[in-house]
């Protein structure tokens, strides 16, 4: 699903956010609001889309993402911020028996994970090995709800390299949320997030069912996923990162869409490959930390703002 295009993106950014007198988006008072939409072809050869959490079953999963990215600074040469930025990260992925008799856990590990960066005309490697060995389980219903919403919220706007976020972002790959009642093609079901003290802030996820390809051995159906989140104004988001203290951000404003499909076996339960186009937009301001000004040099600023765009794809492949 789509929330890897966000998980993904925000995690190159690296950010903690916070500052100022934004309000907070706290992530324990979100509503989420689960929707069903009938298509044109309601009722008509429905199929029961359900997900394979046999406790000790086991997937892995690689994420291939390309990306294109600006970022504008004050005091930047024009151009000296836009690049190119290519990422490959694979996970292990363990099923296993949940608190309630309806419920099952996710535990997901990173083995591997690989960063480069072209910005300026030079190419560099981002540290992405400290991911290597972060491990976090997610609780999730029969259909893939999260059992703690809060904590999987924290998970897609985690910096990767954050305390946790490396290993919630991940787990938010396996989000999955299905439909809690059998669909045609043409049906959509999703999901609006809302935050009360921020009523400008939406995260919205709608699922089509494309198709259902029985030419073969199995069922195969194809999901497309429209995603979009939208923070028009100010906010400030606590998360921090051990070991590694950086200045608190203001997002500003940020804007995401995307776009992609996936495969769900009809037959077996189980996921299949995907793939997802994203664009991003996003505005901060980050304070500076007091510097002696020398004799003849202009003061330093005390907030520096920046402006970012992204756009990329993203590739999804899921081996049993």
């Amino acid at each position: 699903m789509l929330t890897r295009s966000l998980t993904a993106t925000l995690a190159l950014l690296a950010l903690p956010l916070g500052l100022g007198a934004a309000p907070a988006l706290d992530f324990s008072t979100a509503q989420v609001e689960f929707n069903f939409t009938p298509g044109p072809n309601v009722g008509t050869n429905p199929v029961e889309l359900r997900l394979d959490l046999t406790p000790g079953l086991t997937w892995t999963e690689t994420i291939e993402m390309n990306m294109n990215q600006d970022m504008s600074m004050a005091g930047m040469p024009a151009g000296m911020g836009a690049g190119t930025t290519q990422m490959t990260m694979v996970m292990s992925n363990t099923a296993g028996a949940g608190p309630t008799e309806n419920q099952r856990t996710i535990t997901s590990r990173i083995n591997r994970a690989d960063m480069s960066m072209n910005m300026g005309g030079q190419t560099m490697s981002m540290p992405a090995d400290m991911l290597v060995g972060q491990e976090s389980t997610m609780t999730v219903d029969a259909n893939g709800r999260p059992a703690d919403l809060e904590a999987a919220l924290s998970g897609l706007f985690s910096a990767a390299g954050g305390g946790g976020g490396g290993a919630q972002g991940p787990m938010m790959n396996q989000m999955c949320v299905l439909p809690d009642q059998p669909v045609s093609v043409g049906d959509s079901w999703g999901m609006t997030v809302t935050f009360p003290n921020v009523p400008d802030a939406l995260m919205t996820m709608t699922n089509t069912l494309e198709s259902v390809d029985a030419s073969g051995a199995e069922q195969t159906a194809r999901i497309r996923t429209a995603t979009s989140l939208s923070i028009p104004t100010p906010v400030l988001l606590a998360i921090s990162q051990p070991g590694m203290p950086m200045p608190e951000v203001t997002i500003e404003r940020m804007s995401m869409s995307g776009e992609g499909e996936s495969l769900h076996s009809v037959t077996t339960g189980r996921r299949g490959n995907g793939s997802q186009q994203f664009e991003m937009e996003m505005a901060t301001a980050m304070p500076m930390p007091a510097m002696p000004q020398q004799a003849g040099q202009p003061a330093m600023p005390s907030n520096v703002t920046m402006s970012v765009t992204m756009s990329g794809t993203m590739q999804s492949t899921v081996t049993y």
